[in-house]
């Protein structure tokens, strides 16, 4: 009876043994994954605020340079894109005419980067975005159809609260921060 107690007890420490190591295993694990890449590296800094993943209501000045620094948490280099896209979900939709072919607005500029129009100049570790003053959506179809005839564009107001949507997305992480602004 005494060897079947301790073929039992080796059993259990043993079994207790390797549960520990499992458990130290998947907290090292976990550990790894938060520390070296599940969490969130790359960051957008405009104004002295660090921008993670997303920001609303930011107001750029017109008729002057942004600057937005880029880098990561742990001082890796940084790759990035900027983008620019009109929130389309901000104007009421309406119909419009590219050499006499109707087009919609909504579903004809909602994945069009206007980047151009704000000439986006970007660096190592920041880019700068010009405002132009006399922005129109009329001028941002035109750049995406240029030297064409735009017609029955009606009047819309880009100085309402994030008219624009400044997208960087980390060459890295892949993923995407946006800064809402107008």
């Amino acid at each position: 009876m005494k060897r079947t107690n301790t073929a039992i007890s080796v059993f259990v420490r043993i079994c207790l043994a390797v549960l520990l190591f499992i458990l130290l295993a998947g907290i090292l694990a976990l550990t790894f994954t938060y520390v070296g890449n599940g969490q969130r590296n790359f960051y957008v800094k405009y104004s002295n605020e660090v921008i993670i993943s997303e920001k609303k209501g930011v107001e750029l000045s017109k008729d002057s340079f942004s600057v937005f620094y880029c880098g990561t948490l742990t001082g890796q280099k940084i790759d990035y894109d900027v983008q620019v896209f009109l929130n389309v979900k901000n104007v009421e939709n309406f119909d419009f005419s590219v050499d006499e072919n109707r087009k919609n607005f909504k579903s004809d500029l909602t994945e069009y980067n206007c980047a151009e129009l704000f000439n986006v100049a970007k660096f190592a570790n920041c880019f700068i975005l010009f405002i132009p003053n006399d922005l129109t959506v009329e001028k941002v179809i035109q750049s995406k159809y240029p030297e064409k005839k735009i017609t029955g564009i009606p009047p819309v107001n880009l100085d309402m609260k994030d008219s624009f949507i400044l997208t960087i997305t980390d060459g890295v992480e892949k993923l995407k921060t946006q800064i809402y602004f107008c």
